[in-house]
């Protein structure tokens, strides 16, 4: 019985101290919110109700917008411990709101103004030229002028950025996916709030960017698709130029070299070295891609404007040989046979050993470290 009167009494306190500290809490919530309130917005400048359904919720309303109220909580990680934090739907309560009212009496054509956090808007288009993207620029452009001027109150609390999101426009550094189709997206943050000022992004700040950057000669729908890491290339499609766009330094010569060579017709380039550091789950790897381009043209060309015909790489992590995909994991032994996995037979003559194997339109051979079952370079030769 004693014991029953202490558990009971010990409950009691718990209970108590518990309901104490949650009156406790509540009002230091509410100083903390009106603390967070005054700091981003004034004080005098909003009216706070408590939300009767959520003693954790309050609904604010700004002066100055007096028919768009939004919503402040304080949230409590009470096993964690931690410091309770302020969340507020305000960005997405007035973007959305001012995002609706322009499009009401805007037209955008094919473009698409969407509210996404945590960039505020996406401004998508899809084009094929400049002047196109410029055209798409000028809409963009008179949403930012329109709803900065509506709503100064998001530049002011630097809730206010638009991203362009553009496809269509084929760059050097586009990627050629397995199924031969081309990823033409290009993300550009083009108008951002910071410290209560907008910074635009000039559309010839854009031209100047990806003028140099376009990619002018066709592809090649025979081209053979190979990724290194998560880099693609294509045979018998790519020029030398379109490979120094892949994000890989070229360590064995300079651009400014390059430009001065010229192939002849039919002639085949030296071979040139890209080097890429690529960390792959903790493991580091030097990934070097030796290329060499060759002029299929009827006429002299640059160097940079040779087709990728020979690959040789060396150290990778992982690649794909068309929609093969092998892995190259330096903590364990490659047990797997690789020209199997391709489907292919092993070299077995001396042109197949020096060359590689047919496999499409390619020739692949794998060389191995003498030491250790670890790959030691790839080879990928275009075969026209």
């Amino acid at each position: 019985m004693k014991l029953f009167k202490k558990i009971s009494c010990l409950f009691i306190i718990i209970v108590g101290a518990l309901l104490l500290s949650a009156c406790t809490s509540h009002k230091e919530d509410k100083e903390r919110l009106v603390r967070y309130l005054n700091n981003v917005y004034g004080e005098n400048t909003y009216e706070m109700k408590e939300d009767p359904r959520h003693p954790y919720y309050w609904f604010v309303t700004l002066k100055d917008y007096p028919n768009i109220p939004f919503t402040c909580g304080v949230s409590h990680d009470w096993l964690a411990m931690g410091s309770p934090f302020i969340h507020s739907d305000f960005e997405e309560t007035f973007c959305t709101r001012a995002l609706a009212e322009y499009k009401e009496d805007h037209n955008l054509g094919d473009d698409v103004l969407s509210y996404l956090h945590p960039v505020n808007f996406a401004y998508s288009t899809e084009v094929t030229n400049l002047d196109q993207l410029k055209e798409s620029y000028d809409k963009m452009l008179d949403f930012i002028n329109y709803t900065s001027l509506k709503y100064p109150i998001l530049v002011e609390t630097d809730c206010f950025g638009v991203r362009m999101d553009i496809s269509g426009i084929r760059l050097k550094s586009s990627r050629r996916n397995l199924d031969g189709s081309i990823d033409t997206s290009i993300y550009r943050q083009v108008c951002n709030a910071e410290n209560g000022k907008l910074n635009i992004t000039s559309f010839e700040e854009i031209r100047q960017e990806l003028e140099p950057q376009l990619r002018t000669h066709p592809e090649d729908s025979n081209g053979f698709v190979f990724v290194v890491n998560t880099t693609s290339f294509v045979l018998g499609s790519d020029t030398l130029d379109d490979c120094l766009y892949k994000h890989f330094e070229l360590s064995s010569t300079t651009v400014e070299e390059l430009q001065k060579i010229k192939l002849q017709p039919g002639e085949n380039s030296e071979s040139y070295i890209l080097v890429k550091d690529y960390n792959d789950n903790s493991l580091e790897y030097y990934t070097k891609v030796t290329v060499q381009v060759k002029n299929l043209s009827d006429k002299e060309c640059s160097v940079l404007d040779g087709t990728l015909v020979k690959a040789i790489i060396s150290d990778p992590a992982s690649m794909y040989i068309g929609d093969v995909y092998f892995e190259f994991d330096k903590r364990k032994e490659l047990t797997a046979d690789l020209y199997d996995m391709l489907g292919t037979k092993r070299p077995s003559t001396s042109e197949e050993e020096s060359d590689g194997v047919p496999y499409k339109n390619i020739r692949v051979l794998f060389k191995m470290k003498t030491y250790f079952k670890e790959i030691d370079s790839v080879t990928l030769s275009y075969q026209e």
